[in-house]
């Protein structure tokens, strides 16, 4: 999906940042979503219950849960986001000796899903199913809740994980702000995204009707390998539950998203990750240019990080910027003990990166979360809630991006064996601290 450059770069002033009062402290870990109750999901095959351990074993293309909440049942209907991993996505590691190696992901269980919950049109599910049940369940513009299992973080893995795990239950998280929670700001210095002086060939009703693919690579930091316990396995599927989910926000705007590759730094960093968002992300923009796109073809590059910039900032990411070769991309600090905050902070970087500018109060967007709920992803602070949709804002950014030139390259269906380079990067290996 990469091609030629069709956006004009203003140059690297064109950034945007952004910052919110994180739900848990980075260092303590300690988590502060609300435990609305405790629950133990059943998979419904041809109409009759079963265990999840049970039912679980295979991951189908469509599958039906019953989940019990304050005394009713809500049916799930899920369907495999095939969309999500087109292929297997490569995966690139360091050995202590700083060898890098490329997996071939294929242990890697495809088990991502999207879906909703019967009865209720304006309800969206993004769900993960390799290790029980975890994720993000929309009913509407006013109730999302956060599934997962009560016991162990989670490493993706199949099998039995002891007569606890087996027990089947989960857990319903709710997150309202906290009394008081101020917002920081954040500093952008344009309200539209510049035009291109490409012209495209494509028809308006093409370029805002037709699916665009961002082909994505997630690139996860040392700190970030560290705070895991050095766990690749629990990296990996953290990081596909993030694309997931970011995909899942993005759907509604006839965009999806590929996850192409993930980086894990398991040896050292390969820039200096600084206190400074802006030194970050040019350092880490330097690096995709030079050292990332040629050996993996793709769109777009998000740095996650396990540290934290100076103050309340979370990301930053260039403006229009997308299929560029040395602009698309974005820094990412994972500030969240779920992965929701994480995928709607790389949401909102790529969001930058497409054209997309923040939703400030003079622009007046319509947007149908409520505001206490989190808002929506484009606005540039948040509070102890991430935004989990895009604005009208948005939604016309994005349109007047595309038909100005932008995001070219996202008109091209996700291809297989997008890996490059030499023998020595195709090399099999099996990663320390978890494997893969």
């Amino acid at each position: 999906m990469t091609g030629a450059v069709t956006v004009v770069l203003l140059g690297a002033a064109f950034t945007a940042a952004r910052s919110l009062n994180a739900p848990r402290d980075i260092l303590t870990g300690l988590d502060r979503r609300l435990l609305l109750e405790k629950t133990r999901p059943f998979i419904l095959v041809d109409g009759e219950r079963r265990s999840l351990a049970e039912a679980l074993q295979a991951h189908p293309d469509t599958l039906q849960f019953e989940l019990q909440m304050r005394g009713q049942s809500f049916l799930l209907d899920l369907q495999k986001n095939h969309d999500l991993l087109p292929k297997p996505p490569n995966i690139f590691l360091y050995l202590p000796n700083g060898t890098g190696v490329s997996v071939r992901s294929d242990p890697v269980v495809h088990c991502f899903y999207h879906g909703s919950v019967r009865g209720y049109p304006e309800s969206r599910v993004a769900l993960s199913t390799c290790s029980g049940l975890r994720g993000v369940i929309a009913f509407n513009s006013s109730l999302s809740l956060e599934l997962q299992p009560q016991h162990g973080a989670g490493d993706g893995g199949e099998g039995s994980g002891g007569e606890e795990e087996e027990e089947g239950i989960h857990l319903l998280f709710s997150s309202p702000p906290l009394e008081g929670a101020g917002a920081a700001g954040c500093g952008v210095s344009h309200t539209h995204p510049p035009r291109s002086a490409t012209r495209t060939h494509r028809r308006r009703r093409d370029i805002l009707s037709e699916t665009k693919y961002i082909e994505l690579v997630l690139v996860v930091d040392h700190q970030e390998f560290l705070n895991y316990q050095k766990n690749n396995k629990t990296i990996i599927y953290r990081m596909l539950d993030v694309a997931n989910q970011v995909d899942w926000f993005y759907r509604p705007l006839k965009v999806r998203v590929a996850l192409t590759g993930l980086e894990i730094w398991s040896d050292s960093d390969k820039i200096p990750v600084e206190k400074n968002p802006t030194d970050t992300l040019n350092s880490f923009l330097r690096w995709r240019t030079q050292k990332l796109l040629p050996r993996l073809r793709h769109d777009n590059a998000q740095l996650v990080m396990g540290g934290s910039f100076d103050g309340t900032t979370v990301g930053m990411a260039s403006q229009a910027s997308m299929c560029s070769r040395d602009r698309s991309g974005g820094v990412n600090v994972d500030h969240l003990v779920s992965v929701l905050g994480l995928a709607s902070t790389v949401a909102h970087e790529l969001g930058h990166n497409l054209g997309m500018s923040h939703d400030t109060a003079e622009r007046r967007c319509s947007c149908s979360n409520e505001r206490r709920l989190g808002g929506c992803i484009m606005e540039p602070s948040t509070g102890f809630l991430p935004g989990q949709q895009f604005s009208s804002c948005s939604a016309a950014d994005l349109s007047v991006s595309l038909l100005h030139g932008g995001g070219m390259c996202l008109f091209n269906v996700p291809q297989p064996d997008h890996l490059l380079g030499g023998g020595a990067l195709r090399k099999p290996v099996r990663g320390a601290g978890g494997g893969v």
